[in-house]
């Protein structure tokens, strides 16, 4: 048994059981809190930024990406690697391309949905869209792609309350998915850790979704997000679990390039990879998430060469090429200002707000 992710998955254990205390407790201090922290490391026209400090965090994130690349890479062929890469048919580059659209796309229906908690948001013209794609680019910046929080700055008719709000939600349903998927796949057959153990963790993140939902009734303003939790988290459930399974077929697909391999087996193994997504300490889990992925592979026929061209394939079709379209909308948009909010004075939650929460 590797004692490193033993140590992971245990913190994870433990930082969920925080965030479910949270939830209990009521969210008004935990976003009061969310919005002081995002405050410093984000400058979009009222919100500043020291230059160096935003240079030093980006380059400290693409230190260690480098630093584990650079290790897998000196046990591994990399010339290997990116001639994979290169000769990856035209059609199932297509496929992939197009799975990664449909992905996308139920990521976007789920930013529409976690916008829909604030009572006070009304739907734009494609404000939604470009705030999306926007985020795509934005979630490179800062390790554990917390930039994603300036996206709420290209929506101009939501408050920063309700936004940072919506943003949270999403971030925490993608990354609960991640674990319970991972947790589910450990717990059916790939004997990592003691089974009690998983069944705890899986337990835990079973129960959070309720947890945070009667967390909400306990102070009047997080009380109004309840009608509108309760009718979308089932489908942002539904979607992003959906969406895990699509970049499930993408790996399926490159892997049976070389040798076959049930579409049962794969969700089982990159399930567990994609656990690398949620450690903060990198470019969107790269270097992680290939070095999970050659570790739980290892007694496989895929050899590391194989297994880091499939990662670094994936990461190129659903990462890279929506950022690039976020960059470029990133330089043609301008952030809209959220009416009626002050950001050079300390935000409540509490707060009256007229536009919602």
């Amino acid at each position: 048994m590797n004692k490193n992710l033993v140590l992971l998955i245990l913190s994870s254990i433990s930082l969920l059981t925080l965030i479910i205390s949270c939830s209990i407790t009521g969210i008004d201090w935990c976003l009061t809190v969310l919005i002081d922290i995002i405050r410093p490391f984000m400058r979009f026209e009222t919100m500043k930024m020291k230059r160096w400090l935003k240079v030093l965090m980006f380059l400290v994130k693409v230190a260690v990406s480098l630093v584990i690349l650079i290790l897998i890479f000196r046990r591994i062929d990399g010339r290997g690697v990116f001639a994979t890469m290169l000769s990856t048919p035209i059609g199932i580059l297509a496929v992939l391309i197009g799975l990664g659209g449909v992905k996308h796309g139920l990521h976007y229906l789920n930013w529409r949905y976690v916008l829909e908690f604030n009572p006070g948001y009304q739907v734009k013209g494609n404000e939604a869209l470009i705030s999306y794609l926007i985020g795509a680019a934005l979630r490179f910046l800062i390790p554990g792609g917390h930039a994603t929080y300036g996206k709420m700055f290209y929506l101009s008719n939501v408050s920063i309350r309700g936004s940072v709000m919506s943003v949270t939600f999403e971030k925490m349903f993608q990354t609960w998915t991640i674990w319970m998927m991972a947790g589910s796949a450990a717990l059916t057959g790939l004997d990592l850790l003691p089974w009690w153990s998983v069944a705890v963790f899986c337990l835990l993140c079973a129960v959070f979704p309720l947890a945070m939902y009667y967390g909400l009734g306990i102070s009047g303003k997080t009380a109004l997000i309840k009608p509108a939790y309760a009718r979308r988290v089932p489908l942002i459930i539904s979607w992003q679990t959906l969406s895990l399974g699509i970049v499930f077929i993408q790996y399926w697909l490159l892997l049976n390039r070389f040798y076959p391999v049930s579409y049962l087996e794969t969700g089982k193994v990159f399930s567990l990879v994609h656990f690398a997504h949620t450690i903060p300490i990198s470019i969107s889990g790269l270097g992680l998430r290939e070095s999970f992925a050659i570790w739980l592979l290892r007694d496989s026929a895929f050899t590391a060469t194989l297994v880091v061209s499939v990662t670094l394939t994936v990461f190129v079709v659903n990462e890279i090429l929506p950022a690039l379209i976020g960059a470029v909308l990133l330089m043609v948009h301008r952030t809209k200002r959220c009416r009626n909010i002050n950001l050079t004075k300390s935000v409540r939650f509490g707060d009256r707000d007229p536009n919602g929460i």
